[in-house]
């Protein structure tokens, strides 16, 4: 338990070093500000897939494409277990989130807000252990380019940085500064 409290806190802290990055993360809320759900048996969960990309940059004008992989994602296994459901805002699809997910969009997304829903994901348990307390799940390099990249609107690539998302038992702050100082 310590090394994933030590873990998830470097996690974040790496995360927050990249903020002139472009990311690509899963998120509790359409506005890319929470990183962190509770599971509950039989409740549908919906996690928003979302690129976001700082002020001023190339990205300004939208994107137009995407690839990578979520590592570590719960498999989509079906009942008695659980299931995931991929909900994308394009039809546009080569792939899978679990090696590697490419979409593209026909007219240039998130222009002028500094962020895009790439898809929802409708996350539903049907066992409690399905997916553990304190599971992360991390935007990562896909398998087949070996990259991480948005597409502007002038079809020239970015790389990005993955966001963490941790699924808990209860929905809370995965972890805090005070939290791992009281470990030691």
């Amino acid at each position: 338990m310590k090394k994933l409290l030590l873990l998830s806190m470097a996690l974040l802290l790496v995360a927050n070093a990249n903020a002139d990055s472009p990311t690509i993360g899963l998120y509790a809320d359409e506005l890319a500000t929470v990183r962190y759900a509770g599971v509950t048996p039989y409740v549908q969960l919906d996690l928003y897939l979302i690129a976001t990309w700082p002020d001023g940059t190339d990205l300004a004008s939208g994107i137009t494409a995407a690839e990578f992989k979520m590592e570590n994602l719960p498999a989509n296994v079906g009942y008695p277990t659980g299931t995931v459901t991929v909900v994308a805002t394009t039809d546009l699809i080569i792939g899978d989130l679990w090696t590697d997910w490419s979409a593209a969009w026909s007219t240039p997304q998130g222009a002028g807000v500094g962020y895009f829903n790439m898809a929802t994901l409708e996350i539903l348990a049907f066992d409690a252990g399905w997916i553990p307390d304190g599971h992360v799940t991390t935007a990562a390099l896909g398998d087949d380019c070996g990259c991480m990249q948005l597409v502007d609107w002038l079809f020239e690539k970015h790389d990005a940085v993955g966001e963490s998302f941790y699924f808990s038992s209860v929905a809370s702050e995965p972890t805090s500064w005070g939290t791992v100082k009281s470990l030691f």
